[in-house]
């Protein structure tokens, strides 16, 4: 944060070749929490499924998840120090990659690997929880298509009410879609 009170926000840069793989950027909002905004910047990729960097068929979610533990700082220098992962820096610097996309989802690919090797030995992996599916509501074969729109109209005359329960004119619609159920 500046002296005068203004924080910056963080770029997101991209050459022009790949300018047409950029889908969207966007800038969250500030909040009073943090002088800090995070940065959204999704782009057109493909890349190819590692299994061993815990990549799985169903795409970039199912990465795995480190938690930085009291001791993850004097792991994080011994494994930088370690021959395997300069390594593996030093060959990622030395590879001139395509200015293409085969060439960016080669390099985030190998420092994907880079990364999630680091991790993996200075960092905690945290278990993945499952997502729970929400229950889907069938509709019933024999029941009418506006019954369930009428009930949908009555919930969402219902929370308007709700927050503004002075309003008669939505008390009377509300009523009298209720008559038609």
């Amino acid at each position: 944060m500046s002296s005068s009170g203004f924080s910056t926000v963080d770029y997101a840069v991209v050459s022009e070749s790949l300018l047409s793989s950029v889908k969207y950027f966007k800038t969250n909002d500030f909040t009073y929490l943090s002088d800090h905004v995070q940065i959204t910047l999704y782009m057109k990729c493909s890349i190819n499924i590692d299994k061993e960097i815990g990549l799985e068929e169903k795409g970039w979610h199912w990465i795995k998840s480190y938690k930085w533990s009291e001791n993850s700082k004097l792991k994080l220098i011994d494994a930088l120090l370690t021959e395997n992962v300069k390594n593996e820096i030093i060959e990622f610097e030395m590879v001139n990659y395509e200015e293409n996309q085969v060439g960016v989802d080669e390099a985030t690919e190998k420092l994907t690997k880079i990364l999630d090797n680091i991790s993996s030995l200075s960092c905690k992996a945290t278990p993945k929880t499952k997502r729970r599916k929400k229950k889907r509501k069938f509709k019933q074969v024999w029941s009418d298509n506006v019954i369930y729109e009428t009930k949908r109209q009555i919930n969402k005359i219902g929370n308007k009410i709700r927050n503004n329960p002075n309003n008669n004119s939505l008390k009377q619609k509300f009523f009298e879609l209720k008559k038609k159920t």
